[in-house]
């Protein structure tokens, strides 16, 4: 597969999100105007599926407006959180082509088994169950194809879109909010570097059980393959009143905050996707794609702030903001 950074696929990734966008804003005048009642239904799937085929960076802002509470009619929220893990998967044709490319014209024999059928897909890329020569179970997430090209283009038009709106607020600079966005979406293109990620968090809850972190297969993955053990867990949306609600939500936040306040590394891509609960109620983390490492004098700050806003102490918080 050709993926080079090209202007012409940076052209048609603006034709291809510019005619869908048309053809939904006709369909729901359409629907607003003939369907009645069934339309908000219908063009919720829509919406999905919209978000879903365009894949890369406008999934992920589809995800975030999925979590911001009572903003959207509830079929509009309800379809756009599928789109964290419940994404369009791509064909067959292109998981072979895929795994061809990254580990060989014979990359079947590294595996006893390998489902074509993804179990899971997202916004650059989708996920598949294999199992290795020696009977463990894999997971093998495979990026989809042409995504530095998506990305480079879904950028550009980010960019347009802030200077036109420092045009109309001239007061707010937006250059470090998008050179942020910027570089961790490029980030999130490298696997390799969230194997390296994946790996560092690893290692920070190797001894607490809580956390259960996936290992990485270094011989089975590239910079567009990324190949780990098999977690099973559940959605954190299909808990039942049973279980030690509490403590699993005691065990999420000791999964996201620790890391931050202990070592200075922050999981960036914190949705219900990216987490699952074993058995036992532990977290499951997933998708290391996108980790912030912040300075000891960030987190000091930090930390004295949450204290201060605790506390009600107008002093402390001004303390904090100095730092």
């Amino acid at each position: 597969m050709d993926e080079s950074n090209s202007f012409h696929k940076r052209l048609n990734r603006y034709l291809n999100v510019g005619l869908s966008a048309s053809g939904l804003a006709g369909q729901y005048a359409w629907g607003k105007a003939f369907k009645g009642s069934t339309h908000d239904q219908a063009f919720a799937e829509a919406l999905y599926q919209f978000f879903g085929q365009l894949r890369g960076p406008i999934v992920k802002i589809a995800q975030l407006v999925a979590m911001i509470p009572d903003l959207l009619p509830p079929e509009y929220t309800e379809k756009l959180l599928k789109l964290q893990s419940q994404a369009p998967p791509m064909n067959k044709l292109f998981v072979r082509r895929r795994m061809r490319q990254e580990l060989g014209l014979n990359w079947q024999d590294s595996f006893l088994s390998f489902d074509e059928t993804a179990v899971s897909a997202a916004s650059l890329g989708q996920v598949h169950k294999a199992t290795h020569l020696n009977g463990q179970e894999l997971a093998c997430k495979l990026q989809y194809p042409d995504m530095a090209a998506i990305v480079g283009a879904d950028l550009e038009q980010l960019k347009l879109f802030f200077s036109l709106y420092q045009k109309w607020n001239p007061g707010l600079d937006h250059s470090n909010i998008f050179q942020e966005i910027k570089d961790h979406l490029l980030e999130e293109l490298d696997y390799q570097k969230e194997a390296k990620n994946l790996s560092l968090f690893k290692t920070f809850f190797s001894q607490d059980s809580a956390v259960q972190i996936p290992s990485v297969h270094s011989v089975l993955s590239t910079s567009k393959l990324l190949t780990m053990d098999w977690r099973s867990g559940r959605s954190l949306k299909n808990l039942s009143e049973k279980e030690d609600l509490n403590q699993i939500a005691k065990n999420l936040f000791h999964a996201w905050y620790t890391p931050f306040y202990k070592a200075g590394i922050l999981h960036g891509d914190p949705h219900m996707g990216n987490y699952q609960v074993d058995k036992q109620g532990a977290i499951i983390l997933y998708d290391f794609g996108c980790v912030r490492v912040f300075e000891p004098s960030f987190i000091t700050s930090s930390i004295l702030l949450y204290r201060a806003l605790m506390t009600e102490n107008k002093e402390m918080e001004c303390e904090a903001y100095r730092e």
